[in-house]
């Protein structure tokens, strides 16, 4: 037998490595695989990455139903952003995604793609969105679509995400996305902007005659035939002051606090108070809507009705409204708008302080779509401006142009010194010391600009009772050309303390402006912008026209 030379040696044990290989079953390496290990460095700086993802890659996630938040847990005061995200279901991610590779590494490849979607397309995404991501595994966002309802399914196909909302009257969809849904969404075409479901926190001798509600009350305009819907903690329509006057409740949860233990509730019993902290909403409905039976407190409109919304969740051991709860509760509003005839919405509440209204609106896109609707149905959304104390920003959703942000003040008549204020303030209404309904009966104290707001939607209960015809930007100029003129010594600047039986003079000398604003609806996508009303410094004969009208009724009296 002819002994085998060096070559034929090599081949052979080459052959017989490569049927070793392949017999223990060793996988061709995937050129298309995203799952690469890092080099030394980049292992070392990625290391608690590596351990978080690994965990949440193989952890099973519970179903929303058995999801218990920590009571105990710290909550540093005032924020306004979760620092950390509820544990939705997530479905299962394949082996060639941004899912299973460490979270630094993943942010800089999406980080990477929105700088090329905002140069190709200019895609509209939430400012530290990536880094929510990268810190928490997952984040809660709110898709812009081109059009209501589009589905999402077919982008997120083996990704890890939760079933989306779609909302019923604007093109946006809200949802919990991992890394690599994040991504596809970024690169999809028709994607147009992405917003974080940001979370927001409550913003807190009667006050109706310091802005002379008694004497419109007196005049026969106290709300009747008007609603105010209240989105807040939940309302006790228990309550003698509210008796008789719970027109509709309904609930939106996200993280499933809704009196049935589910994220959505509608019915009798759905607006009622929530069962963790939850006295805020029925003291703001008070401040607005309160009819004491022995007459010795009311609110501005005590003869309105109510429609309750409860859109808060239990998050470290707070409430807390998520963006898309408080969407999702003013589609439920506009739903009911040729069944009642809703005056206003209440939206006591605050998340992010933006110091202008372009740079809040581009942020809050899905909220101005679904205000900007209200407001073409004559439906005004009025929003506390928060108690920061800043003196030149205002907290969402008040910053939106197409929303009515008020801001708070004393009863001597001067601006509060933790309400916040900017030249795109709207007016001002007393929030400090106020006495308004508690749960479980009875009346007590409460300040904020949460107080503050439900006084500016009982005065315009109040005049569109008056002036049924009359649009927001009519009302909202005869509430800024008539009001007391208070200056904020933080900012120099001039802002009205609404007067309510002023105002309903100057609607009454006015002729209606058919053309204010339109009640038809406008394309989803783009509504058409409100009106510039935004009351920083008061023009001179706007002050004209309110002291003629201060003037004429202490005349007459």
């Amino acid at each position: 037998m002819p002994v085998p030379n060096r070559s034929q040696v090599s081949l052979l044990v080459a052959l017989l490595t490569a049927l070793a290989a392949i017999s223990a079953g060793i996988p061709e390496a995937d050129p298309l695989s995203l799952s690469t290990v890092p080099d030394r460095t980049d292992r070392t700086s990625d290391s608690r990455d590596n351990h978080l993802g690994a965990v949440r890659a193989e952890r099973p996630i519970p179903p929303l139903s058995s999801v218990k938040l920590d009571k105990t847990r710290a909550v540093a005061p005032q924020s306004t952003e979760p620092t950390t995200e509820p544990a939705w279901p997530i479905s299962g991610a394949d082996s060639a995604s941004l899912d299973t590779v460490p979270l630094r590494s993943a942010g800089k490849i999406i980080e990477q793609a929105i700088a090329r979607a905002q140069t190709e397309r200019s895609l509209r995404i939430s400012p530290g969105l990536v880094d929510r991501l990268v810190d928490q595994g997952n984040v809660q966002v709110i898709v812009s679509q081109p059009n209501p309802q589009a589905q999402l399914g077919h982008r997120l196909a083996q990704t890890r995400h939760t079933q989306p909302q779609y909302f019923r009257y604007i093109p946006f969809a809200a949802l919990q996305v991992g890394p690599q849904a994040l991504l596809n969404l970024i690169e999809s075409h028709d994607v147009l902007g992405i917003e974080e479901d940001r979370t927001h926190r409550p913003s807190l001798a009667t006050s109706v005659a310091l802005i002379s509600g008694d004497i419109a009350q007196e005049a026969g305009f106290d709300g009747s035939g008007q609603a105010i819907a209240i989105l807040d903690t939940g309302i006790d329509s228990s309550h003698p002051a509210f008796a008789g006057r719970m027109l509709d409740e309904a609930c939106f949860s996200r993280l499933g606090h809704c009196p049935n233990g589910e994220s959505v509730q509608l019915g009798p019993g759905a607006g009622g108070p929530c069962n963790f902290n939850c006295d805020h909403g029925t003291l703001v409905a008070g401040a607005a809507l309160a009819l004491d039976p022995e007459g010795s407190q009311s609110g501005v409109a005590p003869d309105a009705g109510i429609i309750s919304l409860m859109v808060y969740s239990e998050y470290q051991g707070e409430p807390a409204a998520f963006m898309s709860d408080i969407i999702a509760g003013l589609e439920h509003i506009y739903g009911l708008r040729n069944f009642y005839d809703i005056a206003a919405v209440n939206l006591s509440l605050g998340g992010q302080a933006f110091d202008s209204e372009q740079s809040c609106d581009e942020a809050n896109a899905a909220r101005k779509a679904i205000i900007d609707l209200l407001r073409n149905h004559n439906i005004a959304t009025i929003v506390a401006s928060g108690n920061d104390g800043h003196p030149d920003l205002l907290t969402e959703p008040a910053c939106v142009s197409s929303a009515i942000a008020v801001g708070a003040t004393t009863k001597t008549d001067s601006v509060s010194s933790f309400s916040n204020s900017a030249s795109f303030l709207a007016v001002l209404a007393p929030g400090q010391r106020i006495r308004t309904t508690r749960i479980g009966g009875g009346f007590a104290l409460a300040s904020g600009t949460s107080i503050a707001t439900p006084h500016v939607a009982g005065a315009w209960a109040a005049l569109r009772e008056a002036y049924p015809d009359r649009s927001v930007s009519e009302i909202l100029f005869a509430l800024q050309s008539t009001g007391q003129p208070l200056i904020d010594p933080r900012n120099t600047l001039t802002f009205p303390r609404i007067d309510v039986a002023s105002a309903l003079e100057t609607l009454e000398m006015a002729e209606p402006d058919a053309s204010s604003e339109s009640t038809e609806s406008p394309a989803p996508a783009e509504p058409d912008p409100p009106p510039q009303d935004r009351c920083g410094l008061i023009g001179i004969e706007v002050l004209l026209a309110g002291w003629i009208v201060r003037f004429r009724r202490r005349k007459n009296l």
